[in-house]
């Protein structure tokens, strides 16, 4: 990841703590692996956050996050996309399981349309989200408040 890359990341973290704490939650930085997540509680209910963050463009990540079906372990998580390519930021709380198996099915009718091979990186696992796919869960805040996201 580049240097412009892990500035979006970190101010896309720092957003999403300070409104998670505006909103009464306890947020703290973990890490699963090596990659940063956090870890928001209140109430005595406890969400696992990953938050992606972009500038411009789509979002990126990979489809290694995506699943036919969501296991049980992605229940109490969910993914917080953030755009800051304008001067207020937009949130979009995602179910994490919703998200796998969006990703999932994405890849899959990508690579149907490409008879079954990336149309130009075949070992990729790179992944665009577009704000299209995610834009139903624009300020979904409430999503955290349920027995499970």
């Amino acid at each position: 990841m580049g240097s412009d890359a892990r500035a979006t990341a970190q101010i896309g973290r720092r957003l999403v703590t300070d409104e998670l704490r505006q909103r009464g939650f306890d947020v703290e930085q973990i890490m699963e692996g090596r990659r940063p997540f956090l870890a928001a509680e209140k109430n005595g209910r406890r969400r696992l956050v990953r938050v992606t963050a972009r500038r411009a463009g789509t979002w990126q990540t990979s489809i290694s996050y995506g699943a036919w079906t969501a296991g049980p372990e992605l229940r109490d998580r969910v993914w917080i996309f953030v755009d800051i390519s304008s001067s207020e930021p937009a949130f979009f709380v995602v179910p994490e399981a919703w998200m796998a198996e969006d990703i999932f099915s994405t890849h899959q009718e990508y690579l149907l349309r490409h008879e079954g091979t990336r149309a130009y990186t075949p070992n990729s696992t790179h992944h665009s989200v577009s704000l299209s796919r995610i834009v139903q869960w624009h300020d979904g805040w409430d999503l955290l408040n349920r027995d499970t996201a």
